[in-house]
């Protein structure tokens, strides 16, 4: 900047420079803040709160991603290349997450057995309910549930 300030040549060049490069920060900040936004609003973007509102409705009945597609009128493989290119996970990461957050809170409340629970968010088989459980939150149901009852800190769910 004391470059633009005296009258040296090619002061205009520098003062042009910067200001360019002042003008692209803004835009990519712009990019960065209102791109989001308006992706949502795109036909793919609501396509995907679409879908992910669906699942968050339709998570405890026996959920596909075949029947998913066919209610999107879509293919399988499109729907799933949709979901992770906009959210970073898959259909059933999705609808995995969907149910054992809603498990934990059912767990928490202590009013069912787990294998009600599993029933309840959709798992017909309390095995597996118990598994991904497990891997999602490195602890099973059972201490989940005996961790929240005795008010001890419950882990929160990985990242990967």
């Amino acid at each position: 900047l004391n470059e633009c300030s005296h009258e040296n040549v090619g002061a205009s060049v520098i003062e042009q420079a910067l200001l360019s490069s002042i003008m692209v920060l803004l835009f990519r900040q712009w990019e960065r803040t209102f791109g989001e936004v308006r992706s949502a609003y795109s036909p793919r973007g609501k396509m995907v709160m679409q879908a992910v509102n669906y699942i968050q409705q339709n998570y405890s009945q026996d959920l596909s991603l075949e029947q998913l597609a066919k209610k999107f009128s879509y293919t399988s493989p499109y729907i799933n290349k949709i979901l992770k290119s906009c959210t970073n996970s898959t259909f059933y990461d999705i609808l995995s997450e969907v149910r054992i957050r809603n498990a934990k809170t059912m767990l928490e409340e202590g009013k069912l057995t787990i294998s009600q629970i599993a029933q309840a968010v959709g798992y017909n088989n309390t095995q597996s309910f118990i598994r991904m459980f497990k891997k999602m939150m490195d602890v099973t149901p059972g201490q989940y549930r005996q961790n929240a009852q005795e008010g001890c800190s419950v882990p929160p769910p990985r990242d990967e």
